[in-house]
This record gives structure tokens, sequence and C-alpha cells, in this order.
């Protein structure tokens, strides 16, 4: 009789604790085995391979809490979008896939110039290695806005405090790169010149000035120039008998040019 009854008690001991194991489980309608993610140690220690639902955990993803992104109750489908889970620091001016600039690991920006090139303007030479505040001055961080491309929003500075020659004073474009390179500021070529004006990087000048200063002397007015100077060595004698047949030839540079437009002595 005391056997029958000390088993009756451990019989109702036991489906007490599971009736109350099962009142106390967070997770209401989950179907799925507790060993899916718990372990046989204790409750706390979680391992699921989250890969199985399509979303693989990486960086600091795989840190956080499941009731970070889950209701316990039933672990329903949470978006993988990443606008479900955190605040759009970009208020919608950007894309709304975060991949495309940060890392799981961290929101510092993975390859700044593989986001921008996802923009009109794309990082090259020295502007790849610039921080983002260099140009984007005044931001508040997160609102990117789109800014001008062209060179003096920049570089205003640069282009007043040139000297040689000086570029404000001489009334130069504000087209950086008709003589500049992405990648330094010298040396500076302006190619234009054989169109525009005389054939210098082509032709039988080609290598033989060293400067603008070659040719221009005046360093505060580049409409004047000198084919005398440092540039040819034929004496006013010598260039005068070889014009004295003629007509109308004086010994003055823009007479040359006038002439010999295209930079041949034969013309």
């Amino acid at each position: 009789m005391g056997h029958q009854f000390i088993n009756l008690i451990l019989i109702f001991v036991f489906f007490a604790i599971q009736t109350a194991d099962a009142g106390e489980t967070p997770h209401k309608v989950l179907t799925l085995p507790c060993e899916s993610c718990h372990v046989t140690k204790n409750w706390q220690d979680i391992s699921f391979d989250h890969t199985t639902t399509g979303y693989e955990l990486s960086g600091e993803h795989k840190k956080i809490a499941c009731v970070s992104c889950h209701n316990l109750a039933d672990f329903s489908q949470v978006q993988a979008n990443c606008n479900s889970c955190h605040t759009d620091v970009h208020r919608n001016r950007l894309y709304p896939d975060c991949e495309r600039c940060h890392m799981t690991q961290s929101w510092i920006v993975m390859d700044v110039q593989k986001a921008h090139g996802n923009t009109s303007f794309q990082l090259i030479g020295r502007h790849a290695n610039l921080d983002c505040w260099t140009c984007h001055r005044g931001e508040v961080e997160g609102e990117w806005r789109r800014l001008s491309s062209n060179c003096i929003e920049c570089h205003k500075n640069d282009y007043l405090a040139a000297t040689d020659p000086v570029h404000d004073d001489l009334g130069f474009g504000v087209l950086c790169e008709d003589c500049h390179s992405l990648f330094s500021w010298k040396p500076a070529t302006f190619k234009k010149h054989d169109g525009q004006y005389f054939p210098i990087f082509s032709g039988e000048h080609a290598g033989r000035w060293e400067s603008c200063t070659t040719c221009h002397y005046d360093a505060g007015n580049y409409s004047t120039f000198s084919c005398f100077l440092n540039c040819h060595e034929h004496n006013q004698a010598a260039t005068d008998r070889e014009h004295d047949d003629v007509a109308g030839y004086r010994y003055d540079s823009n007479a040359c040019y006038e002439c010999h437009r295209s930079g041949k002595g034969d013309d």
C-alpha cells in the first residue's frame, strides 16, 4: 500500500512539472522541436542554423538576441529589408539596401569608391582618398545632398591661390580638367592649346618648351607672347635677311603668328 502511494505521488509530481514547463514556454504556437535551438545543458545556450530560413546571419547580426528581431510567441517571418529593423538616417534620400555601402560587421562604409560609383560622380585619383566630409561640408550625418560636380565648387580657393600663372587675373576658365589631371595639380597640360591657339604639343614645337612662361613672359597677361625670348635662336638680323622678300614683314611675335599659325617655318 505504501509503495503504491509513493508511486502515485511521483506520477503526480512528474505531470505537474511537465504541465508547469509547458505553461511557461514563451513559444505559444511554435512547432519546431526544442533541440532545433536549445541544448540539453540549459535553456540559455541557443544554437540555430539561420541559413535554413534563407537569411544567413553574419557580422553583428550573429551577436544579437533572437528577440531583437523576432516575436518569441511564434517567430513570425521578419522582413529581410534593412529598414524593418534599422532606422534610415538617410531619410529615403539614398538607396534602401544598406549593403550597397555598409557591411554587417559595422556601419563604416566598406568601399567609398564603389558606393560613390552609384552616383553621377566617380571617385578617381585624389578624390578616391578623401574623407566624405571634405566635400560634404556641414552635412548632418546621413543626409548626403547631391553636390555640384563643377570643379570650382570645391576648388575655388585653389583657383584663387594659383600664382604661376595667376588664374583669376588672367581670366582662366574654371574647368580644372582642361589643364589638370585627377591625380595631381602638376604637371598641368593645356591640351586644347593646339586647336584653340597654336600647336605646342604636336608639330615642330612639341618638346621645345618647358612651361607656359617659356613663351608667355608676362605672368599677368597671357595674351602676350614672344617667339624670340626663350624659343628661337634667330637674332633680328638673321630673321630680317630670311624675310627680305616677304611683303609687310616685321620683326614682331604677333606678325610671326599671323603668318605661321601652324608653327611651320615654311608656311
